[in-house]
């Protein structure tokens, strides 16, 4: 596909035509999202009794966190297990509930192959269409280990936390790190890793994932996650906890 087909902005497909090689081509990402801003996933209505104990649930916010961490990162059989025999979706529904939101569809269920496939093609192989999933893409530096990965890995390191293999700020490892501080730290460090990272960019990359997605799995979960992502937002906003700011270290 030429660049000028995937991108509206001609600016911008001078840009990627001139440095795509440069960039590993990562311009597929955006340009998702910018030819068709009416495309975007559609995300159903939901109705949600806000419960005024919302973060009296610091537990099963961090489960949620954890069971997304999850679900991003490279598929094990153990985990494929789990998604066969309906346990995951079961705890993601019941953690929901908790919270207020109520999951009626239940998706098909895949097995190991066929997320390892899918997950191997949306996230690590080169070619076009793909989806790199990292902050600092998302974040207009069009390249991993940006600035942005190293402001995480320095968020990380003052709360103690220790990531996995991936690179600190890949979308597996933001979510578990919320997981962390939803079981650890108070109210604003979460409102503050929030509003400067996980949610400038979580929503943009679940409307790219449900683009490229071969499963329902990658797609619900994407779903999931900007529905989590989006009342999770709501609800620091009624705490003065988004865009706060927050000095703790």
């Amino acid at each position: 596909m030429d660049v000028f087909d995937i991108y509206k902005d001609k600016k911008q497909a001078r840009f990627w035509e001139k440095t795509g090689e440069e960039f590993g081509y990562l311009h597929w990402v955006r340009a998702m999202i910018l030819k068709d801003a009416d495309a975007q996933v559609e995300i159903p209505e939901i109705k949600i009794n806000f419960p005024g104990n919302y973060f009296d649930n610091s537990k099963i916010r961090a489960e949620i966190y954890g069971l997304l961490s999850e679900a991003y990162s490279e598929p094990t059989q153990e985990f494929a297990e789990e998604v066969m025999n309906g346990k995951f979706y079961e705890k993601l529904k019941n953690c929901f509930s908790i919270i207020g939101i109520k999951i009626d569809e239940i998706p098909e269920k895949y097995g190991y192959s066929d997320l390892l496939e899918d997950y191997t093609g949306i996230f690590l192989e080169p070619s076009m269409p793909f989806i790199p999933a990292y902050e600092s893409i998302y974040r207009s530096e069009k390249q991993v280990m940006g600035n942005t990965t190293v402001i995480v890995k320095k968020f990380y390191e003052n709360c103690g936390f220790k990531s996995s293999i991936e690179l600190p700020d890949h979308i597996s490892n933001e979510l578990k790190f919320m997981e962390f501080l939803c079981k650890n730290k108070d109210e604003e460090i979460q409102g503050k890793f929030l509003s400067e990272h996980l949610l400038e960019w979580a929503h943009n990359f679940c409307d790219d994932l449900s683009k490229v997605a071969d499963t329902g799995f990658y797609f619900d979960t994407a779903k999931i996650t900007k529905i989590f992502t989006g009342m999770e937002k709501f609800a620091m906003s009624t705490k003065n906890l988004y865009q706060k700011e927050v000095k703790f270290f």
